[in-house]
């Protein structure tokens, strides 16, 4: 446990009942500066925990990832449903860091394919509800680049 920090990957296939699970040294997971020490909040060396899987994943259907700090008494859980062949995710992100708790939830849906446009909303939860931070559609084009439509939110 390198800075005290430990990480956690569960991840569950659609056909299996029971929960497979990876243990990461912070220098594997996070994308750290050669001296570095990592925090709960650092960040990942793979926006998309599939990556950190190396095995096939084209069937996984959820994945939980934990991180504890346990010197500061800190976490960050980040759990991800998929759907859609994997195109579509909801996620939600708890820490508690500082001795507060935070939640966002972002759900990410493919709406067309050719071009890929895919809708974006980001949430966080305030006094036990939901409030939209984000909603947008962003498109692919062919040259490679993407076009972004921001929603108003209020």
């Amino acid at each position: 446990m390198r800075d005290n920090i430990s990480i956690e990957i569960h991840y569950k296939r659609l056909n299996d009942t029971s929960w497979n699970k990876i243990i990461l040294p912070p220098d594997i997971y996070f994308d750290l500066d050669e001296d570095e020490k990592a925090e709960v909040d650092s960040v990942p060396d793979y926006s998309n925990p599939l990556n950190y899987i190396d095995r096939e994943t084209n069937d996984i259907i959820n994945i939980k990832i934990l991180i504890n700090d346990f010197k500061n008494n800190a976490w960050r859980t980040i759990s991800y449903t998929y759907w859609n062949d994997q195109k579509s995710f909801i996620a939600e992100r708890i820490d508690y860091i500082n001795k507060t708790t935070k939640t966002e939830i972002i759900i990410s849906a493919d709406i067309q394919q050719d071009p890929r446009i895919t809708d974006i909303v980001r949430a966080i939860r305030k006094d036990g509800m939901l409030f939209p931070i984000y909603h947008g559609v962003i498109k692919d084009n062919p040259d490679g680049s993407q076009q972004e439509i921001q929603h108003k939110i209020h």
